[in-house]
This record gives C-alpha cells, sequence and structure tokens, in this order.
C-alpha cells in the first residue's frame, strides 16, 4: 500500500503557493519498501482541476518528499498519488484560493460612442492563473484612457471579480482603457473610436494682430462641450467685428467641421474681436485681436 500525506492536508492554499508532499510505500506487513521517484518509479499525482503538479524534492528517511502546486481554484480539491501500481489519496481535501489579481479584462459594451455620453464598461479581474479574482486583498482599480479624460478615473471590483461601470469619456478619437492598480497595468480594451457629440458652439482662432488693408487668415470650427470638432458641421456661418472695423464675411463650404477664411480690417484699433453666428442660432466669439496701421517689426 500507499501512505500519502501533505503538509496542507484539509487547510487553505493560494493558487500557485508551493506545499510538500510525501509518499511512502509499503508492503503487506507495514515495512517501508524502497522505490525510485527520479527513476524507474515514478510517483503519478492527480487531482479534480488537473492542475496539479508536483517535483521530487529527495528522500526523507524512508518517505520520498516532493514540491507540489495547484494553479486552479477550487473549493475542495483531494489530491492522490499512486508508485508500484499501488495509489491512495491525501486524507482531506484542500481548498485552492484565487491568487493576486494580475489581470483586468476591460470590455466597452456598445458598438457607438459619444463624447459625454455614458457608456458601460465590463471589469473582469483575474489572478495569474486566470482564476476570478474572488478573494480579495483590493478590489480597487484605476482607470485611464489614451486621452486621460475619463469618469469615473476608479472602479471598485464586486465579489464575483467583475464590474459593470458607467463610464464618459469627453476627448474624441481612436481611444483605449487601461485598468492599473499601484501604477501596474492589469489590462487593456480594444481601440476604439469615440465621436464627437453635439454641436454646443462656433470656436473662432485670430492671429493676435492685423495689419489694416492686409487680410488675416481666421479659423472657424464648429465643437461640442469639450472642444471636439464636429466632423459634420457645415455652417453657413456670418462673422462680424465688435468694432465694426472688419469686413462682415459670409462662410460656407466647411470641411470636416472647419474652414479657414481672410478676414479684410480697415481700421486701428485694440482688443478688437470677431462673433460667429449660424442660421441655426450658434454663435462664438474670438481671442481678441489688435489692428495696427503697419507691421509691428515697423513700429517705433
Amino acid at each position: 500500500r500507499v501512505l500519502f500525506r501533505s503538509g496542507v492536508d484539509g487547510t487553505t492554499v493560494t493558487a500557485g503557493e508551493e506545499f510538500e508532499v510525501e509518499v511512502r510505500a509499503l508492503d503487506a506487513y507495514g515495512n517501508s519498501v524502497e522505490f525510485d521517484p527520479g527513476g524507474t518509479d515514478p510517483v503519478v499525482f492527480s487531482d479534480e482541476s488537473d492542475s496539479l503538479a508536483c517535483v521530487w524534492a529527495g528522500a526523507a528517511e524512508s518517505s520520498q518528499l516532493f514540491t507540489c502546486s495547484i494553479t486552479v481554484a477550487m473549493s475542495s480539491d483531494p489530491i492522490s498519488a499512486s508508485v508500484l501500481g499501488l495509489s491512495a489519496e491525501a486524507p482531506d481535501p484542500m481548498t485552492i484560493e484565487n491568487g493576486a489579481l494580475a489581470q483586468v479584462d476591460v470590455d466597452p459594451t456598445g458598438s457607438t460612442f459619444i463624447a459625454g455620453s455614458a457608456f458601460t464598461l465590463d471589469l473582469q479581474g483575474y489572478d495569474a492563473y486566470g482564476n476570478d479574482y474572488v478573494v480579495q486583498t483590493d478590489p480597487r482599480i484605476t482607470l485611464r484612457d489614451s486621452a486621460g479624460f475619463i469618469t469615473p478615473a476608479s472602479a471598485t471590483l464586486g465579489l464575483t471579480g467583475s464590474a459593470q461601470v458607467s463610464v464618459i469619456l469627453t476627448a474624441a478619437g481612436a481611444t483605449r482603457i487601461t485598468a492599473s492598480q499601484g501604477g501596474i497595468d492589469l489590462g487593456a480594451s480594444r481601440l476604439f473610436d469615440v465621436a464627437a457629440g453635439d454641436l454646443v458652439e462656433i470656436e473662432v482662432s485670430v492671429p493676435p494682430w492685423f495689419v489694416v488693408g492686409e487680410p488675416g487668415d481666421v479659423d472657424v470650427t464648429g465643437v461640442d462641450g469639450w472642444g471636439n470638432v464636429v466632423s459634420d458641421y457645415v455652417g453657413p456661418v456670418t462673422l462680424t467685428s465688435s468694432g465694426g472695423g472688419c469686413e462682415e464675411t459670409y462662410l460656407s463650404g466647411f470641411y470636416a467641421g472647419a474652414m479657414r477664411v481672410a478676414v479684410d480690417c480697415s481700421t486701428a484699433t485694440l482688443s478688437e474681436t470677431l462673433q460667429a453666428t449660424d442660421e441655426n442660432g450658434y454663435t462664438g466669439t474670438s481671442n481678441s485681436f489688435d489692428r495696427s496701421e503697419e507691421h509691428t517689426s515697423e513700429l517705433q
């Protein structure tokens, strides 16, 4: 017969944690029988998870010692050993718990993602061996996206190691969401596109100064509430100056939500602005600029 004893019989072991197993072969009268586990008489170990792995660690008196580990979490896992045509099972099954959080699956649900609109983010935590992160030391994780604008920026995994979080991204473009803990990345989503939200205002960008009689380039862009370009915006837009010294300009033919136009101003002044208004009532005001009679480099 075979005597089989584990140093952790009936106790709880963490997945991947090493423990010691002792195997002894006996004859019909209880005398020890020598065998060669490293050569002609290998010991075959098995468990219900099929993840038990053991390495011969040498002899101790009349027993052979093995260092073993199990990587699949189970509430009750009996282990057994066979040698010389005989087999035996450990007296009490072990409980195998998951290890530390080592991986997080990040899955944004849906097919369309809009800046400023909430969507659901599915999270699932695992240990290094793929066991659900059920036994937890710290279930909190940090979230970030490529552009750095995600709300909320953290989440807490539930008792099953999973969570569904409603998140909002505000930067349009291609992005991915990464989950981390303690500064270590644990997983990232697929790359996906975030579209701009609805049009909120007309953005007008003007050079800080103009020379009277020399048209200056003005950029006009339709943007959402977070400054993303609304690429399907087509105008039209009318530009007027706050002091009336620049010619009123009508813009149409926007491309990808933006347009550049040359604006001519006829009189010199300080702290002028341009106002943009479209036919649907959307507006915008430029940065302030100065108008001079000659180039600033020529001014004394």
